[in-house]
């Protein structure tokens, strides 16, 4: 498995560097024809036409594929980076061969990177949608489409494990799948965004929101997946503070999102990439996101053989099945408000941030990723305030305390 992603990532580097940058879609269809001069030449006689054309194709090309190569080095020192921290996660566990807390760190730096892939294009979205002669309306569908996959992947491995309730224990391949879903719609987009194929506006525009699609159902497989896992492969006492990390996971995400695409556009900045073809470049960083969770899909062990820590839930009458369906009903609208406030949030402060106070995208990356972010200061205030490791009730039992769990149980990071 080390040998295939190894090849995997080196030749998803060598197509990515395959595409041209350029202005994208609505400003590629004007080429620019620069005049050339006869005396430059150094004949008396200008050349013929067609020989100029050869040589402007020439000249585009090699100036462009250039600039690819060049716009990639900010994306492979991030991945780079990611990819060792993703490491340095699962490292602990690795050593103890603890094959369920790999797994639910896998799942950890997971939600992380759908996070990353939802909001990367966030402040980017506006200018892409007047490319493709689009307003702000199709800009706020490229994002919410994303959450839309999300949902499907989720309910799509819910179905699964109704059908089958050990589903979970195929988690391996479930989750390798998911990242070549989050893979391939990261990809497709980049592709269909840069106009790498010669489409119509119509049909490049439903293809791109296909690939936002697909994203978000490789992400929703995965966050399901882990959440399932905790039920199953925790004790009771346990679940308090990995779920914790794991909703600190997610929304750190939503903000490294907006600060990577910042980090990558001031980047290419410093290294001479045209105005012109920023966009198009910051675009190129999107396919080799996901190859940071490359340690997780290597060492992503086998559920078959790990025990089963969920018990079953002790329903004393009908009233107590009501009362349990009514609770976990309004915990997931619970969860569906919270992720339309946050996504609704995010982009109204981005177009904000871009149309009426003129923001660059480079500082409005950094303000919104600032904000959603604050989440985890917050926590770690209140932890040093409160004097306990996690946000829990006073009135909780001691065995949600931190002190109380065996460093074998207890996530070896944490916010």
């Amino acid at each position: 498995m080390t040998r295939g992603s190894s090849k995997l990532a080196f030749w998803l580097f060598a197509f990515v560097s395959q595409l041209k940058l350029g202005p994208v879609c609505a400003e590629r269809r004007q080429p620019s024809a620069r005049p050339l001069q006869a005396a430059a030449w150094g004949h008396d006689v200008a050349p013929s036409a067609s020989t100029v054309i050869l040589l402007q194709v020439t000249s585009r090309r090699t100036s462009t594929e250039g600039s690819s190569m060049l716009a990639l080095l900010p994306a492979c020192v991030v991945v780079a980076i990611g990819a060792a921290v993703v490491f340095a996660v699962l490292r602990p566990y690795l050593k103890g061969k603890e094959s369920a807390k790999i797994a639910l760190a896998a799942g950890l730096v997971a939600h992380h990177m759908e996070g990353i892939l939802f909001t990367y294009i966030l402040t980017d979205a506006l200018t892409l949608s007047k490319a493709f002669d689009e307003d702000a309306h199709f800009s706020g569908l490229l994002l919410g489409v994303h959450k839309m996959g999300t949902a499907s992947g989720s309910f799509v491995l819910w179905c699964a494990m109704q059908h089958n309730s050990e589903t979970w224990r195929a988690g391996r391949p479930i989750f390798r799948s998911a990242a070549t879903l989050q893979l391939i719609g990261v990809t497709a987009f980049t592709m269909f965004s840069c106009g790498m194929f010669a489409l119509p506006h119509s049909t490049a525009l439903h293809f791109m929101l296909l690939a936002r699609f697909i994203t978000g159902l490789g992400g929703g497989m995965m966050i399901f997946l882990t959440l399932t896992l905790f039920g199953h492969m925790l004790p009771t006492e346990d679940r308090s503070a990995w779920n914790v990390t794991f909703f600190l996971a997610g929304v750190s995400g939503l903000g490294v999102g907006p600060l990577l695409a910042a980090c990558v556009r001031q980047a290419n900045m410093f290294l001479g990439i045209p105005a012109q073809h920023m966009l198009s470049s910051v675009l190129l960083a999107l396919p080799l996101l996901p190859l940071m969770q490359i340690p997780s899909l290597v060492f992503y062990p086998s559920l078959a053989d790990v025990v089963d820590e969920s018990v079953p839930l002790s329903v004393s009458s009908t009233q107590d099945a009501r009362l349990q369906g009514v609770v976990v009903l309004l915990c997931v609208a619970m969860q569906v408000f919270r992720n339309l406030s946050i996504s609704s949030l995010e982009a109204g402060v981005s177009l904000i941030l871009e149309r009426e106070l003129l923001w660059s995208p480079v500082a409005g990356g950094i303000a919104i990723s600032a904000v959603v972010s604050s989440v985890i200061t917050a926590n770690w205030l209140y932890r040093a305030l409160a004097r306990q490791p996690y946000i829990h009730s006073a009135h909780d039992p001691p065995s949600l305390s931190r002190r109380s769990m065996t460093p074998a149980t207890r996530p070896s990071w944490e916010f």
